[in-house]
């Protein structure tokens, strides 16, 4: 296998999907991995091997069934009764996805730039809902120009951070009052939770893209798992490297950027921006191919409009706390997506056995 350009897509589409406002925040990565210490970086490793296999697995299964939505493949994978029960789970989750984005755009617009809440989440709505019109070239034309940019003002902040941190990796002992963060006592069960919740937002932009089983696919489902292992690892240093500074803001990347320049907090605020733009348009474009599937909505162009109402319809909820609904909202999710990566293991090595 080598890389090419549709690889390079395909690993920006599934990177875009996963790094949402949680990931490139570093909440997510402090509720999850440094909790436990140095010792989540190596929940992060795990997690990144985790991403590329399951990533690879998805579309297998998916090019094997044929399907052109999430629904039609938790249907096949689980059966329609189960099936039907995490369809309507997966369809809450992606709204739920919705509003965590669209409220870290207005925190973002707000807090950092100086301009109107409403304002913020209006622009990054109207954006993904244009991206979804699109269609699934549309998505992977917009994560292959925007997600490179992300990972480079991420990789450049980590690195400076790690270079001008007050302590050493191993000297950031578990801090005080990490037990209130903390989703479950032990780094490997919080790697299985949190590839599990960001697998169900995976699973559907892979199932809706239809992609086939390629070795250019697969590569990409791989580059684009480990990229996001990278990524994480990078981000986890540079916490825990500046442990102190970071642990009770609610955007500690941001916090970090501010310490190395000024200049520094605007590009990573473009980055934090981008990263919920493309999981936005990740969950809009999954809700969006699922509504053209029901049997009752006749053309895609009913679905489309449909799935751009639905955008806007979060608007109402998009005033929650976002720590508060990183820490709900995923966790929950986490816990209800890992019977499904036992059954996408499950399935894929019966099918490779006959």
């Amino acid at each position: 296998m080598h890389l090419s350009r549709r690889s390079f897509k395909i690993g920006c589409a599934y990177m875009g999907a996963v790094v949402g406002a949680g990931f490139c925040s570093g909440q997510e990565i402090i509720q999850f991995f440094l909790v436990f210490g140095p010792q989540g970086l190596w929940g992060i490793v795990l997690s990144a091997f985790l991403f590329a296999l399951f990533g690879a697995v998805v579309i297998y299964l998916a090019s094997c069934m044929e399907v052109r939505s999430y629904g039609e493949f938790i249907s096949i994978l689980l059966g329609q009764k189960a099936g039907l029960i995490m369809d309507i789970l997966i369809t809450l989750f992606l709204a739920a996805g919705l509003c965590i984005m669209f409220t870290g755009s207005g925190a973002l617009f707000t807090e950092h730039l100086g301009i109107e809440e409403n304002i913020g989440y209006f622009i990054t709505a109207l954006l993904t809902a244009a991206t979804v019109l699109g269609g699934g070239e549309g998505v992977l034309r917009i994560n292959s120009f925007l997600v490179p940019l992300m990972f480079v003002v991420i990789l450049v902040v980590s690195a400076a951070s790690i270079a001008v941190g007050d302590h050493g990796i191993l000297e950031a002992a578990r801090p005080r009052g990490a037990f209130n963060f903390m989703l479950v006592k032990n780094w490997v069960a919080s790697s299985f939770l949190y590839v599990s919740y960001n697998m169900i937002i995976a699973a559907v932009i892979l199932s809706s893209l239809e992609l086939k089983n390629t070795p250019d696919d697969v590569l990409g489902s791989i580059i684009g798992g480990m990229g996001l292992g990278f990524l994480a690892f990078a981000v986890g240093t540079a916490v825990l490297k500046n442990w102190d500074l970071v642990f009770h803001y609610e955007i500690p990347m941001l916090r970090l950027g501010e310490k190395i320049s000024p200049l520094f907090k605007y590009f990573l605020a473009l980055a934090l921006w981008i990263s919920m733009y493309t999981t936005a348009v990740a969950n809009a474009f999954g809700l969006t191919r699922r509504i053209e599937s029901l049997p009752f909505i006749r053309g895609a162009g009913r679905g489309k409009v449909l799935g751009i109402a639905a955008i806007f319809l979060t608007y109402p909820f998009s005033k929650i706390g976002f720590a508060r609904l990183i820490g709900g909202i995923y966790s929950l999710f986490g816990w209800a997506g890992l019977p499904m990566l036992f059954v996408v293991l499950f399935k894929t090595f019966i099918l490779l056995k006959k």
